[in-house]
């Protein structure tokens, strides 16, 4: 096995696609949705924030067996592990193990002590091997999954703002919603209208935006997807409600999810799921959902993690 660092697209795409799909596929959510070799190109590789030195693939005689992203953000550093779940027990570790070891490397490189290292749902098979190799270290949840429990609802007409299916056309406002409303959280990424015009154009996911009547501005928005379940079933997911700052705690986020939540029912999806931002779980439950699984993190200082200096690392990109 060899730790590859510095890719950037390739050869090796459609493996990684086969990994990540496979090993996000038995996180224990029953509707992931998988990856295209087109999308995973765009939303990784183009995408303007990523770094082919925070990006490690472990291969053996060109078959993928695992990925790591270890990035820094201030003075922690954060690790994102996909291993292929096919492999047997002893190279499932092994993988865990090296690419570990490298994320190790790289953030002692970056002077940063203290990792945070993303578990998956409790209880999946990457959190039980994680558990088990690195045995000091705090949990914590970084998002909740959430089941909407309500039932049918109609949306809530409003005299304020009017809520409408938006387009590529209204980007620019929903980005600049984006930027504001998630800035305070450790994990903030700037977006760009660049790189939000590619996610959009490659997962085609349903939109709705929120305009203030007054200023015509777009103040918030949901967005969503319909995902095939490993059930045979039609499950809807939504990925972001965002509110601006300066209109938030006056319903609009309610308004909007009502709205989406009325759209994915007249598609007679089976179930409809969020990902909560820990510390918002009342206010989805509030508005009807209820929870179905957490996500963890375990934060250690990088001392924990394993260091193995036998792993040959290859610069180049295949």
């Amino acid at each position: 096995m060899r730790i590859i660092v510095g890719y950037q697209g390739g050869s090796l795409d459609q493996e990684l696609v086969r990994v990540y799909n496979s090993c996000m596929s038995i996180r224990g959510f029953v509707a992931d949705r998988t990856m295209s070799v087109d999308e995973i190109r765009r939303l990784w590789f183009e995408y303007s924030t990523f770094d082919p030195e925070e990006f490690a693939i472990a291969v053996d005689n060109n078959r993928v067996y695992g990925m790591v992203f270890a990035r820094v953000s201030g003075w922690i550093g954060w690790i994102w592990l996909c291993i292929d779940p096919s492999l047997p027990q002893y190279y499932l570790l092994e993988t865990l193990y090296s690419l570990l070891s490298w994320a190790r490397y790289r953030l002692a490189c970056k002077r940063v002590c203290v990792a945070r290292i993303n578990c998956g749902y409790e209880y999946s098979q990457l959190y039980n091997m994680l558990r088990g190799i690195i045995g000091l270290g705090v949990e914590a949840t970084t998002v909740t999954l959430m089941e909407y429990k309500a039932g049918f609802l109609e949306p809530m007409v409003r005299q304020d703002i009017v809520v409408r299916k938006g387009s590529l056309d209204d980007i620019l406002g929903v980005v600049e919603v984006w930027n504001k409303a998630f800035r305070k959280y450790s994990w903030f990424e700037e977006w760009s209208i660049d790189d939000a015009v590619k996610w959009y154009t490659s997962r085609k996911l349903l939109l709705y935006i929120a305009i203030d009547r007054e200023t015509d501005k777009i103040v918030g928005y949901v967005d969503a997807e319909k995902r095939l379940g490993f059930d045979g079933n039609l499950y809807g997911y939504i990925y972001t409600l965002a509110v601006h700052p300066e209109t938030q705690g006056k319903g609009i986020g309610k308004t909007l999810l009502q709205h989406m939540i009325s759209e994915l029912n007249k598609q007679r999806v089976k179930a409809i799921y969020l990902d909560a931002i820990h510390g918002l779980e009342n206010y989805y439950a509030r508005q009807g959902f209820k929870i179905a699984r957490r996500h963890r993190v375990l934060v250690t200082t990088i001392n924990n993690l394993p260091s193995n200096t036998s792993i040959a690392e290859s610069r180049v990109a295949i």
